[in-house]
């Protein structure tokens, strides 16, 4: 963000802020559609009751990993950008006046 006005900046706080809650409410879509898939019994109602029933659960299984994994992945991403966007840019003092030199 070098070279860029005060009122740039804040539109790219800003934007970075509502992208972040976007992510986050991607997020919390995706964990209802989980406790939905995992109350409806995660996929095992999709097949005949004799056929592979080891692997109706494999991919019940493998889809409720998926999606957690993707929950998790759009929670960060949206922390990350909420973050980003409520912060200032400045990075942290170290503490210390840094020494003047008076020549």
């Amino acid at each position: 963000m070098r070279g860029t006005t005060g009122l740039a900046k804040g539109a790219t706080r800003v934007a970075m802020f509502i992208a972040g809650l976007c992510w986050l409410t991607g997020s919390v879509l995706l964990t209802l559609f989980l406790v939905q898939f995992l109350a409806d019994g995660a996929g095992l109602q999709n097949w005949p009751t004799g056929i592979l029933p080891m692997f109706s659960l494999g991919v019940g299984l493998l889809h409720f990993i998926g999606f957690s994994f993707g929950a998790a992945f759009c929670f960060c991403l949206g922390v990350g950008l909420c973050a980003y966007g409520l912060t200032n840019g400045v990075p942290p003092s170290t503490g210390g006046e840094a020494p003047h030199n008076s020549a």
